[in-house]
């Protein structure tokens, strides 16, 4: 979403507040990956990244949603405390 958004030139906040305003009941998967808006490079999300602050201000909606995390290198020492923490913070791990 965030590359396509930079792309196409569409706010990604307007466009996931209004999908998940309608269609959170329909969502059976979220799928995370870091990138810098040009390239799908999968990388480890920083905590306070645009995917996790949506995902805390929705957590209502997205409590029951599975979240694919696609993360590439996430096991160097950096990465994997990055890791940990995220997952702590949407109470997944």
């Amino acid at each position: 979403l965030n590359i396509a958004s930079n792309y196409l030139g569409f706010d990604k906040y307007t466009f996931l507040d209004e999908l998940f305003n309608k269609f959170s009941h329909k969502i059976f998967e979220i799928h995370m990956s870091g990138n810098n808006g040009t390239v799908d490079n999968h990388s480890v999300n920083e905590i306070d990244s645009w995917q996790i602050k949506f995902l805390e201000k929705n957590h209502q909606k997205i409590k029951n949603i599975p979240i694919t995390l696609e993360w590439h290198d996430s096991t160097s020492k950096n990465n994997f405390k990055k890791k940990e923490e995220i997952l702590k913070l949407l109470k997944l791990n």
